[in-house]
Formats: structure tokens, C-alpha cells, sequence
């Protein structure tokens, strides 16, 4: 039998002779399960966000992204490398991208030329993001155009309209003229097809059209792209695609900066999870204000005992018995707390995430709030809150040491 355990054990349920410290030692546990069940759920939340943004953008991201580490621009040698060693796993795209001036039935604005392949809208899954019209950048030898719905918005466009939607940008092949500056741009006509709707940023953006119509546009070499875009090809393992962009990186030479889903949207993550730091940085410390409560009951616990102390030493006792008793029961304390909180916070997270209780409020994504229960954090809060308890357990002790000393 562990002494210091079984008597720190019958001091925390007993009645003590001052009732205030039972309170004390009650607030204090009922504090630090309040606190650990808040980190649980809220971390929990911000997991089910991510996972929503990192779902949301993995239905259009590409598996990986190929830019040139050197230019602008990826050359048709330079792409025929990335093809030989990904396409065998890998659907190809090479994406034509450029900021451009564009106009519509006398109503102009700025936006982002995507110049793509005709089977771009299949592959890359924009089809499904179509909300009036459909995916499609040539029908025939008409040159069509795909815009976002932001951009269609402000301009009025509709795709079963027939004016043009015009497209601009300067030639690059002769000097601007400030009598005619229009003389300098080159203007290309496309007429809209769909209109999609994916996200705030994107539909405000991007206009897709043909990899030939971008080229005339933009002036781009024949074979050349701004950068590649790689989709993993229906029944291929993903080992064998990480393979594939590994042997790319050795082989290119340093040439291409090859970037997965999490590097393309590195920003996002980056807040995601700094602001998930910040809140459980903030909850932690609220825990240990609350936790010094412990402080103030076990102090005048050991004030309280010190006849059964003067008892166990008379008994042949140890010093340190005493100092390991009121450790463990400080210790005792913050754990019930932790535990039972711990204990509330993962059975609210799971029934949230498999019923979805606490709904949404407006039109979003999903009904229900989004909440991913994650062991690494339930973890992380655990430890944490019992080694506070335990520091916190261990600082009252000095009164112990100056009664074993006299």
C-alpha cells in the first residue's frame, strides 16, 4: 500500500473542521474541468473548421502545383520533363495565368485570365461548381469562357447572352502610344459559357479560357505555361504520385518548386493555426489563475493537519511523508478536475460530431457546427493541466518543511 496516496486520498473526500476549504478545494476542481472541457471543445472546433477549408479546397486544388524557380514561365522542354516523369500517375494541366483588363456590354473591371485545357473543367472537378451554363472553353472554333460568379455579377454577364465578353492586355511587341494607348493592347473576344461558384476569392478572380486563346492573348510561346498542375489519376495509390513528384524534384535540377495542397493555401493554415494557439494559450492561463486556488486550500489543509503530522512523526515517519502527502492532494484535486473535464469535453465534441446538435446559423457550408475530436489534443490538454496542478501542488509545501525543521 502507497501511505502518502491512501492518506492524501481520505484528506480529499474527508469533511475538514473549516468547511471553506472544502469549498476552495471544490471550486478549484470544478474550475480546471470547466477549463479542460473548453480547450477540448473549442480545439475540437477549430479542428471540424479546418478540415472543412482543407475538404472544401481539396474538391478544386490540384494534388501539386509546378512553378519554375527562375521566370514566370515553365518552357515546353521544361514541361515535357514534369510530363514524362508524373504522367503515368499524374493528369498534366498546363495553366496559363495572368493578370488582364476585361469589358462586357460597355461594364469593365480587372481579373485573372486561367488559360487551361478543353478537358480542364472534368479533370480538375469545376464542373460540379457550375451554377448557370457549363464548363467549357471551346465549342468547336468558338472560344468560350468560364467566369467566376463575383465577376459575372458586376458585369452583368450571363452565358446565354451573345455579346463578347472582351479581353485585353499589352503587346508585349510594340511600345505604348500615349495618343492611342488601346493601339497597344491586345484584345482578344470570348463569349462566357457557365459561371461558377466556388469561393469569395475565386469567383471574384478568375475567367477560364482555352490554352491557345491565353497565349494570343498574353503572348506566350507555344508549349509554355506559367506553371502545372497535377491530379492524381483515378486507381493510382498515393504513394506512387509521391514517388513520382519526388523523382521529379531530383531529376529537375532545382528548376521547379513543386507545392502540395498544403504549401498552394499556406497562408490559410498558418492563421488557422496561430489563432488555434492563441485561443488555447489564453484557456491555458485562465487553468492556471484558476489552479492557484489549490494553493490557497491546501495551505490551510496543511495548517489544519499539523496535529496529525506531529502523529505520523511520533509513529516514525519520515519528514518527507508529509511533504508527499499534501503534494498528492493538491495533485488529487487538480486531476479530479481534469479528468472530469477532459471527460465532458470529449463526450460533448462526439456527440456534436456525430449528431450535430448546435446547428448553423445562415446559409453555409455545412448544417452544423463542424468539430473533429483529435487524440494529439486531448493529449496536449491532459498533460498540461496535470503538470500545472502538480507545480501548483508543490508550492504551499515550505510550511511542511518549516514544521519538519522545528
Amino acid at each position: 500500500m502507497n501511505l502518502p496516496l491512501f492518506i492524501a486520498r481520505r484528506y480529499l473526500f474527508a469533511k475538514k473542521s473549516h468547511n471553506v476549504i472544502n469549498i476552495i478545494s471544490i471550486i478549484s476542481a470544478a474550475g480546471i474541468a470547466v477549463g479542460c472541457a473548453a480547450l477540448i471543445i473549442i480545439m475540437s472546433v477549430f479542428n471540424g473548421f479546418n478540415a472543412l477549408i482543407e475538404q472544401m479546397h481539396s474538391e478544386y486544388d490540384p494534388d501539386y502545383r509546378i512553378e519554375a524557380v527562375h521566370g514566370k514561365t515553365i518552357d515546353r522542354r521544361d514541361f515535357a520533363i514534369i510530363d514524362s516523369c508524373c504522367g503515368s500517375h499524374f493528369s498534366v494541366m498546363p495553366v496559363i495565368e495572368e493578370d488582364i483588363f476585361i469589358r462586357y456590354d460597355g461594364k469593365q473591371s480587372f481579373a485573372t485570365a486561367k488559360g487551361v485545357p478543353e478537358d480542364y473543367g472534368e479533370i480538375a472537378g469545376y464542373g460540379k461548381f457550375i451554377v448557370d451554363g457549363r464548363f467549357s472553353v471551346r465549342d468547336g472554333s468558338i472560344e468560350e469562357a468560364v467566369v467566376g460568379q463575383g465577376i459575372a455579377y458586376s458585369l452583368g454577364i450571363r452565358p446565354h447572352f451573345m455579346s463578347p465578353l472582351e479581353l485585353y492586355f499589352p503587346d508585349k511587341d510594340t511600345e505604348i502610344s500615349l495618343v492611342n494607348p488601346a493601339g497597344s493592347l491586345r484584345k482578344e473576344n470570348v463569349f462566357p459559357s457557365g459561371i461558377t461558384a466556388i469561393d469569395y476569392q475565386t469567383d471574384r478572380r478568375f475567367i477560364f479560357v482555352s490554352s491557345e486563346k491565353a497565349a494570343e492573348l498574353l503572348s506566350y510561346a507555344k508549349g509554355d505555361c506559367s506553371y502545372a498542375e497535377l491530379y492524381l489519376k483515378d486507381g493510382t495509390p498515393e504513394n506512387a504520385g509521391r514517388a513520382a513528384v519526388a523523382a521529379l524534384e531530383k531529376s529537375s535540377d532545382g528548376k521547379f518548386r513543386i507545392l502540395d495542397r498544403y504549401r498552394q493555401n499556406e497562408s490559410i493554415y498558418k492563421v488557422a493555426k496561430s489563432e488555434k494557439l492563441a485561443v488555447y494559450m489564453i484557456l491555458f492561463f485562465i487553468i492556471l489563475i484558476i489552479s492557484c486556488n489549490i494553493f490557497g486550500s491546501l495551505s490551510m489543509l496543511i495548517i489544519e493537519k499539523r496535529d496529525d503530522m506531529e502523529t505520523l512523526e511520533f509513529l516514525g515517519a519520515k519528514p518527507g511523508m508529509a511533504r508527499k502527502i499534501f503534494m498528492l492532494e493538491g495533485w488529487l484535486v487538480s486531476l479530479t478536475g481534469v479528468i472530469s473535464g477532459t471527460a465532458i469535453g470529449c463526450v460533448l465534441t462526439l456527440i456534436q460530431q456525430h449528431y450535430g446538435i448546435i446547428k448553423m446559423p445562415g446559409s453555409f457550408l455545412t448544417d452544423s457546427y463542424p468539430v473533429s475530436l483529435e487524440i494529439p489534443d486531448v493529449l496536449i490538454t491532459v498533460v498540461s493541466c496535470a503538470l500545472i496542478g502538480f507545480l501548483i501542488a508543490n508550492m504551499p509545501l515550505r510550511f511542511t518543511v518549516k514544521k519538519a525543521a522545528s
